[in-house]
């Protein structure tokens, strides 16, 4: 399985396991999920939220190279 990286305006790149596309009436929105406990709220894994219009510059996608 490959990861999934979120390259933000900012200039931060963050990586994910799951990215789902959301369309909300005030535009579209990443749900970005990664598979590891929240750090503010007692869940098995951390979801961030970012608007893909004010927020977020590219999304890659990287896959596992062969040895």
């Amino acid at each position: 399985m490959g990861t999934i990286i979120v390259e933000l305006q900012n200039g931060r790149r963050l990586a994910f396991d799951e990215v789902v596309v959301l369309d909300r009436e005030n535009g579209q929105w990443l749900r970005c999920v990664r598979a590891e406990p929240s750090s503010r709220e007692n869940l098995p894994e951390t979801t961030k939220y970012y608007h893909v219009a004010s927020d977020v510059d590219q999304v890659r996608w990287r896959t596992p190279t062969s040895a």
